[in-house]
């Protein structure tokens, strides 16, 4: 009976999408016969379902319309549509909403936002979305990079759940927890992008993540109650639409368990969840509502920035405690923050979208002393303030003081700032937020560069802070570091470690460090200072202890004073190991530190959120610490050792590289022809070897050869490299990688600027030669189209000029023969050997109707450009392009890869080569970094 009932209910929602069809074709035509004479601007809300999250958001986006002027029945009509979970129906609405003339289209969800955007890919409807988890992934044409790079007629705001703060809430209301339970439908990229999240969460902090799938919600039951029999100790409810309309019965399931449930939506708390914390969904759709009535006045979508804002909301229903079989507890700290259940929506602004414009914002920042890991904090504290809208000089005054090395004159510096004008205090290191922890009263901190927060005096926990006190804390990656440094010796007993009592950091690293090494059978032999005068001794003390090496993990004493440390472990032929961000230039053997841009810069992006209104009591604390591995080669030979292969796999800085071989590496790089995209990414690949720290001149020296356009003279310049003895080929161009694989098989290759080699016929299946690695590209042809038809009047064909000499040529026109035919469109297509060719080829392609041009930049092209651009504007057609740059010389628009980037990615590779790495087990890599450029 229950099959028969589910395919009646599909068939009358069938109907009901048939209808919408028509109701909406028909409605202008009702509207003429009732003689309206005044145009009235008609807005489509389009949900994917009905549940609490979707009903709330359009709430929202109703109520903002209507405060913006946008009355429904009086200023404006709007009309609503609900697929009730259905993708059937969902495509049909979309497809009905793209042909109804509406003036503008908002929807809410994941899979309304897909079904509209597929609908509507020529862009004939403005759409504006809301209640998206991750709009970045869901592909729909939104770049993850650049927030301005989106199609021109979708914009709207990503809502991504905050999971793993929710996690951290459920870790810390029941410290026990070692195992959750999620139930999910593959088939929903939001949902896999928070299932994603909470994998790493759940590893970070030892739970296991049991996992379900399921494909509708008549399935989440037995799945739920699957989860509770495998042992999960709670059930947690992430971005899902499909199980979130099914959330009885994932409760039902957990109440069968005496176990409790928690979710990213709020206002689920009231049907029987224990708690939530998630966005505030009434006011994302508040938002929305705004962006849709300032779009309906006038402005352009296009120059939109797509931002992810999440307000963020905290309910707890404590009656759900009763009758749980653990002993959940729920803190003060967590109950100050949170709502009932049953509280009314809140309507606060929340989150703003931009500066408030003519207003400048003053931020102070405080810094123990100039040293290159504070700096490095600061630019990208600035980087992170400067793309969320606040540019130095413009709208933001930035004044750094630091202490000159003297704790004793932080407290001053912080009280300057605190009875000043500034917005905001910006601490960086342990001492200096230890002080503001302390001193601050009145206005808001966000700390950054700091190992332990909670150590300093911040808060009791990441979640229960001072509510003044918000931000980043990096505590180093210890038993990764100790792990790394029994690889590197794998005879290692014994480890002493320096340190200044006197530091909350300090203390918190070496008693983490005593339970680590204790569990490895490495004795830890502690010698504590009180400053830098007691540093030499305090390191002779521990060299006579017969240590293995000499460990540093992050004290800002012994930092200061590392030389008097580096002074005598060489001295005594010991090893220095550190977690300094510094220490590896002054002469420490190996690093595993952590990387402090990311940090500072979501430290930057937590600061522009308290200029924008938000307050740092409402901002768990985080920790960021990814791992870095640095090597210094001279220290390594001085001592005699080596560094196995994998470690320098996966290690990004080499230090003093000429050690190594005893003089500069011999590095030869090939150019197929001088032309402007060839020479960046050269000067890209010199970048990404000296971001590894190798220095030109001193760890390697460049020789470069220049075919000149020529393919012929590439044998004799692979000829001329192998007789000089060259240690690294790298090449740039296509024909330079054909050349260098035919010719040279004993000598490392490092390409970029070529095509995938697999391709290219050089690597056959899963075999390659093991003396070559890369970078290669994959020219986004068909989304150059995408751009073309929605920026273009409609148009039926497509030219396109290309050389058949060239691999990579013939590569593109076939992507590009693809992308036309998924689009029905036609393709016709003219050859070219020379640049003398190309004016020629171009015209005769406008002559057989070409609507726009497009260009696969290759050599040829490259250089004949001006060629290709003057025939098409004699004939009035536009060019686009796989080249950004191309743009300035007159394109209509361009997606490619950014070359200096790309040869960075290769020179980040071949630094790993003349490091040790065998090219064979580095895989060849895609680019990673494409732009957009649109003519103004």
């Amino acid at each position: 009976m229950l099959p028969a009932i589910r395919k009646l209910a599909l068939g009358i929602a069938l109907i009901i999408g048939a209808s919408t069809v028509l109701l909406v074709s028909d409605w202008n035509r009702r509207d003429q016969r009732s003689g309206v004479t005044e145009k009235v601007r008609r807005v489509a809300i389009f949900q994917f379902g009905s549940n609490s999250i979707l009903d709330e958001n359009v709430a929202g986006m109703v109520d903002a319309l209507a405060k913006d002027g946008f009355v429904d029945g009086q200023t404006i009509s709007i009309q609503r549509f609900n697929a009730e979970g259905d993708f059937v129906t969902a495509n049909t609405i979309a497809k009905a909403l793209v042909t109804g003339h509406f003036d503008l289209v908002l929807t809410s969800s994941t899979p309304a936002l897909q079904t509209m955007a597929s609908a509507n890919k020529d862009g004939n409807t403005i759409h504006v979305f809301a209640a998206v988890t991750d709009p970045f992934g869901a592909g729909v044409g939104i770049s993850g990079v650049n927030p301005l790079d989106h199609p021109r007629h979708l914009v709207g705001i990503g809502t991504f759940q905050p999971v793993e703060h929710t996690f951290q809430i459920a870790k810390e209301i029941y410290p026990a927890l070692t195992r959750v339970g999620v139930v999910w439908n593959a088939s929903e990229a939001s949902s896999e992008a928070c299932v994603l999240k909470a994998r790493k969460k759940c590893k970070e902090m030892s739970v296991e993540l049991l996992e379900a799938n399921v494909e509708n919600s008549a399935g989440v039951l037995e799945a739920a109650r699957s989860l509770v029999g495998r042992g999960a100790q709670a059930l947690w409810i992430g971005g899902d639409n499909t199980v979130e309309t099914a959330t009885d019965s994932v409760v039902a399931a957990a109440r069968e368990g005496r176990i409790p449930v928690f979710s990213n939506t709020p206002a689920s708390v009231k049907r029987g969840e224990l708690f939530a914390l998630g966005a505030d969904y009434f006011e994302v759709g508040t938002l929305a509502g705004k962006l849709a009535a300032e779009v309906l006045k006038g402005k352009d979508p296009a120059s939109v920035r797509i931002e992810n804002i999440v307000p963020e909301k905290l309910v707890v229903d404590t009656s759900v405690l009763q009758g749980l079989k653990g002993p959940w507890r729920i803190l003060p700290a967590v109950m100050a923050r949170a709502s009932a259940p049953d509280a009314a929506q809140s309507t606060s602004a929340g989150q703003l979208k931009a500066p408030e414009l003519g207003r400048t914002y003053k931020v102070g920042l405080v810094y123990f002393a100039p040293e290159p890991g504070a700096d490095l904090v600061i630019r990208a504290v600035q980087d992170a303030l400067r793309d969320r809208g606040f540019v130095e000089g413009k709208n933001l005054e930035f004044r750094r003081a630091h202490a000159q090395a003297e704790i004793s004159n932080i407290t001053q510096l912080l009280q300057n700032f605190d009875n000043s004008d500034v917005d905001a205090i910006v601490a960086l290191t342990t001492p200096c937020l230890t002080a503001a922890s302390a001193t601050v009263k009145r206005k808001p901190v966000v700390f950054a560069y700091v190992y332990d927060p909670i150590a300093a005096g911040a808060g009791k926990s990441m979640m229960d802070h001072l509510p003044h006190v918000t931000g980043i804390g990096s505590f180093p990656p210890l038993e990764e570091s100790l792990a790394v440094y029994k690889r590197f010796l794998p005879r290692l007993k014994s480890l002493g470690i320096i340190y200044n009592s006197s530091e909350a950091n300090s203390r918190k690293v070496v008693e983490v460090a005593r339970g680590l090494c204790r569990k490895q059978g490495i004795r830890l032999e502690e010698v504590p200072v009180t400053g830098t005068s007691e540093v030499y001794l305090a390191t002779q003390v521990a060299a006579q202890k017969n240590v293995d090496a000499i460990w540093i993990a992050g004290d800002n004493t012994a930092t200061i004073a590392f030389d008097a440390i580096a002074n005598v472990a060489s001295k005594a032929k010991l090893p220095v190991l550190t977690n300094d961000i510094e220490a590896v230039d002054k002469g420490a053997t190996l690093a595993v530190q952590i990387g402090f841009y990311q940090p500072g810069y979501e430290a930057g992006l937590i600061v522009s959120r308290i200029l924008l209104g938000e307050k740092p009591a409402t901002m768990p604390m985080q920790n960021i610490a990814k791992k870095r591995i640095e090597v210094n080669f001279a220290s390594l030979k001085t001592l005699g050792l080596t560094v196995p292969e994998d470690i320098l796999k996966e290690s990004v800085s080499f230090y003093n590289l000429r050690a190594k071989l005893g003089r500069p590496a011999r590095v030869a790089m090939v150019q197929i022809v001088d032309n402007p995209v060839i020479d960046e990414s050269c000067e890209g690949f010199i970048k990404g070897l000296e971001e590894a720290h190798l220095r030109q001149g001193a760890d390697f020296v460049l020789r470069r050869f220049n075919a000149q356009g020529d393919v012929t003279q590439l044998p004799l310049i692979m000829s001329a490299i192998k007789s000089e003895g060259a240690d690294l080929v790298v090449t740039s161009g296509t024909p330079v990688l054909l050349a260098a694989a035919r010719a040279i098989h004993e000598i490392p290759i490092v390409f970029t600027v070529a095509s995938d080699p697999k391709v290219l016929g050089i690597f056959q299946g899963n075999q390659r030669p093991p003396n070559i690695t890369g970078v290669y590209d994959d020219p986004p042809l068909d989304r150059v189209l995408d751009l073309a038809l929605k920026r273009e009047a409609p148009f039926a064909t497509v030219g396109t000029v290309w050389d058949p000499s060239q691999p990579n040529s013939e590569i593109s026109v076939k992507k590009l023969r693809k992308a036309c035919q998924e689009r029905k469109l036609t393709l016709v297509e003219a050859t070219a050997a020379v640049v003398s060719d190309l004016p020629q080829a171009t015209e005769s392609l406008c002559q057989r109707h070409a609507g726009i041009i497009v260009i696969s930049a290759d050599n040829l092209t490259t250089t004949g450009f001006p060629g290709i651009l003057g025939a098409a504007k004699k004939n009035g057609v536009p060019v686009y392009a796989t080249e950004p740059r191309f743009v300035e010389r007159g394109a209509a628009g361009a997606i490619g890869d950014d070359y200096v980037e790309w040869g960075k990615q290769s020179g980040h590779l071949a630094a790993k080569v003349l490091a040790g790495v065998s090219p064979n087990s580095l895989l060849p890599e895609k680019t990673r970094i494409q732009r957009t450029a649109v003519a103004k």
